[in-house]
């Protein structure tokens, strides 16, 4: 089972949906997330989901269960 945590999900619109996984997993959300807080919430994680929240090497270091990173990030482009 993998563990799937969403540091800042308040940065992302209400009327987005997101799909259910298809594979067995624990899913925790967290509306945002501080420096202070993220060795906590990253404990165990395996799967880490971030809109603003920056993972940096010295994070990365300290959690060797990560093995993927998704930025859930939308982007408006603009056609001149």
């Amino acid at each position: 089972m993998y563990k799937v945590v969403f540091l800042d999900q308040e940065t992302i619109p209400e009327h987005i949906q997101f799909r259910q996984l298809d594979f067995p997993h624990t899913w925790t959300s967290y509306p945002s997330t501080s420096p202070e807080q993220m060795d906590e919430r990253l404990q165990s994680a395996d799967i880490v989901i971030t809109n603003k929240v920056m993972l940096d090497a010295s994070i990365l270091v300290k959690h060797p269960s990560i093995k993927l990173i998704a930025v859930s990030a939308r982007a408006l482009i603009t056609w001149i």
